[in-house]
């Protein structure tokens, strides 16, 4: 399951590894997660003779579209996790301009401005 999870993930968001994305999904598992997963791998398999982890990158992505359409509640979860790691991290906060957390704030970064 753990091949099937990296590999679903990097088609989702590439360097989802690296990024600390499949650590952050990893950690917040749940039965929907785990039966959709068997679920694609046996998709992959029934489908093009292999599991999941080893389809194309075409081939992982047909699956993953059937799967938004026919198991949206894993497809759903998985990718809002996905998104939940990415942005919850330093990989994802250079995307949107967070600089991270701070030790010292300055000055004029606590004033209250009118609008």
């Amino acid at each position: 399951m753990s091949r099937t999870l990296t590999a679903a993930l990097e088609r989702l968001i590439p360097g989802a590894a690296q990024d600390g994305v499949l650590a952050h999904v990893e950690r917040a598992l749940t039965p929907v997660h785990e039966a959709g997963l068997v679920r694609l791998d046996v998709a992959a398999r029934e489908r093009y003779g292999r599991p999941f982890a080893e389809l194309d990158g075409a081939e992982a992505d047909a699956l993953l579209a059937a799967a938004e359409l026919d198991d949206s509640a894993f497809f759903e979860r998985l990718l809002g996790d996905a998104i939940d790691g990415l942005l919850g991290g330093p990989a994802g906060w250079a995307l949107i301009g967070y600089p991270g957390p701070r030790a010292v704030v300055a000055a004029a970064d606590q004033e209250i401005v009118e609008l």
